[in-house]
């Protein structure tokens, strides 16, 4: 798992950032080692996952303050980079690396290898690099998510109880107002889920804003839907890329 997500993060572009590297590797990762029952076949999928995402975002500037590997990796073609992220990192022959860069997509595999093999970075730096962890939750951001999910999962099944079928109101009891049961786990997974995947949303958002061909219509529209998806994320208590 932590090789995977090692090998995700080196080959992600760096102008995605650190947070949000870490958080598509880990994402990746976990997905490739649920979908596949080998570590050939897990690479073979982080490989091509990370390179649909980098691919989406060529042409942003690096971050500021980063390191001399990420400008160095960076600087690289997301083929070249991956290919020599496979070379330095797995310790693949350089056929092997060409063989997986074409069945992740890459046209030239030959050419990024060769283009990775003249790279001056340091592999010692590359082996080097440091993966920062993905993001926790606290016992209170958890809980909260969970109650909310537990409320809107209960506030259908309530309406449809208390209805009477017809205009008639449903009858007014005397009794104690039943309290709302506590979040359980599966409840808690749950709001896990929904902030992993709202953060999977905004991703797929910036990478639409970044394309260079979008028209300003199209552009307003997707950062209304960002900026809608933030606010869901806020409420809950995720934390925003």
């Amino acid at each position: 798992m932590d090789s995977l997500r090692r090998l995700a993060f080196a080959i992600l572009s760096p102008a995605l950032g650190r947070g949000r590297r870490a958080r598509l590797a880990d994402t990746y990762a976990r997905r490739a080692g649920s979908e596949t029952s080998t570590h050939p076949a897990a690479r073979a999928q982080v490989v091509r996952s990370a390179l649909l995402t980098g691919s989406g975002r060529l042409g942003l500037p690096t971050p500021r303050g980063r390191s001399e590997t990420d400008r160095a990796l960076a600087a690289m073609m997301p083929a070249a980079r991956a290919a020599f992220v496979l070379l330095h990192l797995e310790n693949l022959p350089a056929p092997k690396v060409a063989e997986l860069l074409t069945q992740a997509g890459v046209p030239d595999a030959a050419t990024a290898v060769g283009l990775a093999e003249r790279t001056p970075l340091d592999p010692t730096a590359l082996r080097a690099l440091v993966v920062p962890g993905p993001a926790r939750f606290g016992p209170r951001t958890v809980a909260v998510a969970a109650g909310v999910l537990v409320v809107a999962v209960a506030a259908p099944v309530i309406a449809v109880t208390t209805s009477g079928g017809d205009d008639t109101p449903a009858p007014v009891s005397n009794q104690t107002p039943v309290q709302p049961a506590q979040p359980n786990a599966d409840a808690i997974a749950k709001a896990v889920r929904l902030d992993r995947d709202l953060t999977r949303i905004l991703t797929r958002l910036d990478e639409e804003l970044a394309r260079a061909d979008q028209d300003q219509a199209e552009i307003k529209r997707l950062r209304t839907l960002r900026a809608a998806v933030v606010a869901e994320q806020k409420r809950l208590g995720g934390s925003t890329p």
